[in-house]
């Protein structure tokens, strides 16, 4: 008799334990998913973050191109006015030599 209620106590405990490994198991599951759920949103957050950054970047790189590319219009536009105003001066001289040899004949006579 002390034996079958030993067997019966061992199964029970057997049962127990069995059931104690199930949930276990099952909580492990749980939080595994939820560290897998987890990492996975740090994951996308992490890359919706790095996206932000890129766009940052590329913005930043755009604005830079922009900045580059007005500096080299400002110097274009800066050689061209300094052409220009080489230009005039060469035509004012000319003009001014015209005179002055206009003035040198007159002179002259």
């Amino acid at each position: 008799m002390e034996q079958i209620s030993n067997m019966r106590r061992e199964r029970e405990i057997e049962q127990a334990a069995a059931a104690e490994k199930r949930r276990w198991e099952m909580e492990t599951f749980r939080l595994n998913n939820r560290i897998n759920n987890s990492t996975s949103s740090t994951t996308v957050q992490q890359l919706n973050e790095e996206s932000k950054t890129v766009q940052q970047l590329k913005e930043e790189s755009r604005v830079v191109e922009q900045m580059r590319l007005a500096s080299e219009l400002e110097t274009v536009m800066a050689r061209v006015r300094l052409q220009r105003d080489v230009h005039e001066l060469n035509q004012q001289y000319m003009s001014s030599q015209i005179d002055l040899d206009i003035a040198d004949a007159q002179r002259k006579r």
